[in-house]
């Protein structure tokens, strides 16, 4: 345990509250690696969201034609094969999506807790909620899988949290009583 300045050693209650959920997050990543090494899929809308990345990280464009001309689609929405596209640019194997799709994963986990903590949950429940979210196989196993799903979970959480759990602050919000939402119009 790391020491004090005044020679203490440091106890769990001294700990900063995200450090273990952090670590489950960090596991969850080398789970979700492990994952999608042992089982990648290359079927279904894995095969556009493949050439629409290979094509960008190409300079072809928006594109999931295999040869030119590469006509534009727009057929998937761009965010998540502008991600994929750098992880190709990176290495152009699935490894690279792999790695990309644990760490999405292991922010959805962290994200979670966030939630989680968020609502006051106690810490027990929170933690488990963080392992839980760590080792669920019906998202964990789309690592391996060139899957939309795997930005949009962490999105949709990372909305919950910023906007509906920790909102901005006093500078969007409205002292009108007709808003739903501060900061929103009425």
């Amino acid at each position: 345990m790391a020491q004090h300045q005044l020679g203490e050693t440091a106890t769990a209650s001294q700990r900063p509250s995200w450090v273990v959920p952090l670590g489950i997050s960090v596991v969850a990543f080398f789970f979700r690696i492990y994952l999608g090494h042992a089982h990648p899929e290359f079927g279904g809308d894995a095969l556009q969201y493949t050439a629409i990345a290979r094509n960008l990280a190409a300079g072809h464009g928006y594109s999931f034609a295999h040869t030119a001309p590469y006509l534009a689609t727009d057929i998937r929405l761009p965010a998540y094969p502008a991600l994929l596209a750098v992880a190709f640019s990176v290495s152009g194997s699935h490894r690279s999506v792999v790695v990309l799709n644990a760490l999405l994963g292991a922010v959805t986990t962290f994200l979670l807790w966030l939630i989680a903590d968020g609502l006051h949950l106690s810490r027990t429940r929170a933690l488990w909620c963080t392992g839980i979210a760590a080792f669920w196989l019906a998202t964990a196993s789309f690592t391996g899988t060139v899957y939309s799903e795997n930005l949009s979970v962490p999105a949709i959480l990372a909305f919950v949290y910023f906007v509906l759990i920790r909102p901005p602050g006093p500078a969007c919000a409205s002292s009108s009583s007709d808003r739903p939402w501060p900061g929103w119009p009425p």
